[in-house]
């Protein structure tokens, strides 16, 4: 679906690529996001690809045998368990802080050091994984009715 706003927003990515290409305001912009803002809602909703994982992905090898469902899914399973590790880490250097207000110790001090290299490496990795998720998951096909026949145009 058209949507008069894309013609700006497309314009304006054309204009700075074209005239300002060291302009890194892109680059920091999530892929999943800027996907929605030009083209509308995502191809697959995730709750049903998490819910019911054979059947979305039975479906999505139906509309295109070439999409990797089963890699989508791993990815998404991949990404919400570092989340949940970051998260957790990042509790654990708040206590570490909290326990810091009363005087340092070189222990907690070493603790602090350990954790926050844990969280940066996992934060590295929630990234990576994030980047490998994005681009898999904005090339998943739209779901099909069961009645449409399996495979491409060729197909139909």
């Amino acid at each position: 679906m058209y949507r008069p706003h894309q013609a700006a927003l497309i314009v304006f990515v054309d204009i700075y690529s074209l005239f300002l290409p060291s302009f890194h305001f892109w680059s920091n912009v999530n892929p999943v996001v800027l996907y929605i803002a030009l083209h509308g809602i995502p191809m697959i909703d995730l709750h049903r690809l998490r819910t019911q994982p054979k059947e979305t992905i039975t479906l999505l090898s139906k509309k295109d045998p070439s999409f990797d469902g089963q890699k989508l899914y791993d990815l998404d399973a991949q990404v919400r368990h570092i989340r949940a590790e970051v998260e957790t880490l990042r509790a654990a250097k708040n206590e570490l802080a909290a326990k810091a207000k009363g005087g340092v110790t070189p222990e907690l001090r070493e603790q602090s050091i350990q954790v926050g290299k844990q969280l940066k490496d996992l934060e590295q990795k929630l990234v990576d994984v994030e980047a490998q998720f994005n681009h898999v998951y904005l090339r998943a096909p739209n779901l099909i009715f069961d009645d449409v026949p399996a495979g491409n145009k060729e197909s139909n």
